[in-house]
């Protein structure tokens, strides 16, 4: 895990401003692996993603907060 999820918070950042939303990218698939990783590993990711999480959600990059998000909401389950 702490080699895995900063390499799958990396791809949530890989947005693109004017990418269509049926198109997938690789933060959707970022997102989606780190959704499955948590429901492997269940609470263990908490303290990994939680970092990232609280790390970025008050940046002024709009990619980066809405990473956090999008890392938040994938661990959720």
């Amino acid at each position: 895990l702490p080699h895995l999820v900063p390499l799958l918070t990396e791809t949530l950042t890989k947005q693109d401003e004017h990418q269509d939303e049926d198109t997938w990218t690789i933060a959707m698939a970022g997102g989606t692996c780190l959704s499955l990783v948590a429901q492997t590993v269940e609470d263990k990711i908490l303290p990994h993603v939680l970092n990232f999480v609280v790390t970025n959600i008050s940046n002024g990059d709009w990619r980066l907060r809405e990473a956090a998000t999008m890392a938040f909401g994938s661990i959720l389950d």
